[in-house]
């Protein structure tokens, strides 16, 4: 039985390491199943050293996929987020998803708006003017309370 194992293990590790047995291998001393001593770690050590950027390549490329895959596709979802950062103050990070939301549908009447609303908090009134042109041109009624703010805060900022 042991020298079945041994030799299974044998032929493995030859496999692995593609190694031919020649003379002065077999002088080295073996283990009690059949190794070459310092073969197997030999052996361990090449296989990780191969296979696990393999492994790692792998994983890394679906993860990556996967969060691809994950990524909504929907505006509404980036309009709803970006609203919710915009209630905590969050402005960069609302005005990031409400362009996105642009990027997936170009015709957001809400996304042109409510970035209008995100620019203004930020004092950066000419882009909220552009966004309150774009979503009125699209058939979007601005409150007339806020077209008077920013008409106010252009007029100072001038």
């Amino acid at each position: 039985m042991q020298g079945d194992i041994g030799a299974f293990w044998g032929i493995l590790c030859l496999f692995i390491n593609k190694l031919p047995v020649t003379a002065h291998l077999e002088s080295q001393p073996l283990d009690k199943f059949g190794f070459l001593i310092g073969t197997m770690k030999n052996t361990v050590n090449k296989s990780i050293g191969i296979i696990l950027p393999i492994v790692l390549f792998s994983l890394f490329s679906y993860a990556s996929a996967q969060q691809k895959q994950d990524e909504p596709k929907d505006a509404k979802f980036y309009i709803d987020r970006g609203t919710a950062y915009g209630e905590k103050g969050q402005f960069d990070q609302a005005v990031a998803d409400f362009t996105k939301a642009l990027e997936i549908d170009p015709k957001s009447t809400d996304a042109y708006y409510n970035r209008a609303t995100a620019y203004c908090f930020k004092k950066e009134y000419d882009k909220s003017w552009k966004d309150i042109k774009m979503a009125q041109d699209l058939g979007y009624k601005i409150p007339s309370k806020f077209l008077e703010n920013l008409g106010n805060a252009l007029g100072r900022q001038n």
